[in-house]
């Protein structure tokens, strides 16, 4: 139907993929005599990619042989179509000869060469993945067809990912981005607590012949400042590589932390236990975010039942669905509550939900830091597989990923992350969309890059909107969430627009 739908259009060209894949031999044999006589009695150019090199050779009088995007042999397919070439290629020995009735070559496989001989190669058909995260994959053949009158002709080709990257290339980049946006959050770290409202001297900040009750200057820079400092840095963490998870999981590039929910419960947590003046104390760490981070589980918990409950794996849809809607309903809850509360408790849990980092001391990051560094462990795992899964779950699970584990170690080590960084500073807005999408404009799409440049970039971020929150209308302090919407609503909307464009 297919070829019968080009053909309709009068076309000089017909372009085909793989036209003999899954078919019986009768079939194959149909389609390759079909395909010879519109070449011979029409004068239809042919291009046809397939794996079978039995094909190219019945179709082709001419090869262009490639390895790894690079032309290894190009000619007559009798030169070109030979046991050494497909040696370098294929990395197998293979018996080349002269059909007796068919009157073409054909190529029979006998056994695989040693890998030091062929190195990059892989089999006919075949496409793996290395541990040590070479790309591999196997040849593809692309017979292309003449131009009308001229006798048949093909090329033979490698497939859309054939190319064996060197690992070496990728630990040569992954030190330069480290070391590039590390460099930019080391600086931001030792500039920010230096910079504020109140004049600081350092000299007597660091000075230890000063009493520490009597240096407002050591005061200043360990209690207000440097505290904050390392908050904002966690959390800006926390919430980019959460963003950078969840968009390559949701095969989404508007999602975020916010879209399944996990804020929203965190932020009901929060706001029930500053509603009801719970008096827990764990650990130094108060019980708002204590509570926040359980509301974070407790919607993940909910968001992942409903989307597995088709006992058919997780669906990206489904999850940003029942995200959307437990969303709506725990944002009707937060009103509710801010309803029946008093004055001062609804001012306070509003001024959280804005986003806070008035962090005064070090239990509260501490604490926040254990589940982060759970997710950030667990997403140390995810590279290539979040690379695999952008393209897909029929993608990834072709190359061998357990798509339904991975999609739980994503979940869990994303809202790990989003849970830890609420509950320490508030739902801040915008980072984990902002921050891997400038990231990726960057360093490019490759999640072994995009995590730890996300993550050292997020701490940068939030660092940079914090001391503009402290400092443009100081002593006045914003919260950081207003400064993260305003710089990140207007890229939201670009990013949206030049997605529909």
């Amino acid at each position: 139907m297919v070829i019968a739908s080009a053909l309709a259009q009068s076309s000089g060209i017909l372009l085909l993929d793989e036209p003999t894949a899954s078919l019986d031999l009768g079939f194959q044999l149909e389609i390759a005599t079909l395909l010879s006589r519109l070449n011979h009695e029409r004068d239809v150019t042919l291009v046809v990619s397939t794996h079978d090199l039995n094909l190219a050779a019945t179709l082709c009088t001419e090869l262009a042989l490639m390895k790894e995007g690079r032309v290894v042999a190009r000619g007559p397919t009798s030169s070109v179509l030979t046991a050494a070439n497909i040696r370098r290629v294929y990395g197998v020995e293979a018996d080349v000869a002269s059909h007796a009735r068919a009157r073409h070559l054909t190529v029979v496989p006998l056994t695989r060469v040693e890998e030091d001989a062929t190195r990059g190669a892989v089999l006919d058909g075949c496409d793996s993945d290395r541990e040590d995260g070479a790309r591999e994959a196997g040849v593809k053949a692309c017979a292309t067809g003449p131009a009308p009158k001229a006798s048949r002709s093909a090329a033979l080709q490698g497939c859309p990912a054939p190319r064996h990257i060197d690992t070496r290339d990728v630990r040569r980049r992954l030190a330069w981005t480290v070391a590039g946006f590390g460099a930019v959050a080391a600086a931001s770290c030792v500039f920010a607590p230096v910079v504020g409202s109140a004049p600081l001297n350092l000299s007597r900040a660091f000075s230890h012949s000063i009493p520490f009750a009597d240096n407002v200057d050591a005061q200043v820079f360990f209690v207000a400042r440097l505290p904050r400092v390392v908050a904002a840095a966690v959390v800006g963490s926390g919430m980019a590589v959460a963003g950078v998870v969840f968009q390559a999981l949701l095969r989404n590039p508007l999602a975020s932390p916010d879209t399944l929910g996990v804020s929203a419960g965190a932020t009901l947590g929060a706001m029930l236990a500053i509603t009801f003046h719970v008096d827990v104390t764990l650990m130094g760490v108060t019980a708002v975010p204590l509570a926040s981070f359980l509301g974070s589980a407790g919607a993940l918990g909910i968001v992942y039942a409903l989307a597995a409950a088709r006992r058919r794996g997780t669906s990206s849809t489904v999850l940003i669905l029942a995200g959307v809607a437990l969303s709506a309903l725990l944002s009707a809850l937060v009103r509710l509550i801010q309803v029946i509360a008093d004055f001062t408790d609804t001012f306070r849990s509003i001024r959280w939900m804005m986003g806070s980092l008035d962090v005064a001391s070090y239990a509260p990051i501490v604490m926040a830091l254990v589940p982060m560094a759970a997710g950030f462990a667990f997403v140390a795992s995810l590279p290539r597989v979040l690379d695999l899964i952008s393209l897909g779950t029929e993608a990834a699970a072709a190359r061998g990923v357990d798509v339904r584990r991975a999609e739980r170690v994503a979940l869990v080590s994303a809202s790990l992350s989003t849970g830890a960084a609420v509950s320490l500073g508030g739902p801040v807005p915008f980072v984990g969309i902002v921050v891997p999408h400038i990231v990726r404009l960057l360093v490019g799409a490759d999640h072994r890059l995009v995590l730890p440049a996300s993550a050292l970039f997020g701490a940068s971020f939030l660092i940079l909107c914090d001391l503009i929150a402290r400092t443009v209308f100081g002593p006045v302090e914003l919260p950081v969430g207003t400064v993260t919407a305003i710089l990140g609503g207007p890229f939201f909307l670009w990013l949206l627009f030049r997605r529909l464009a």
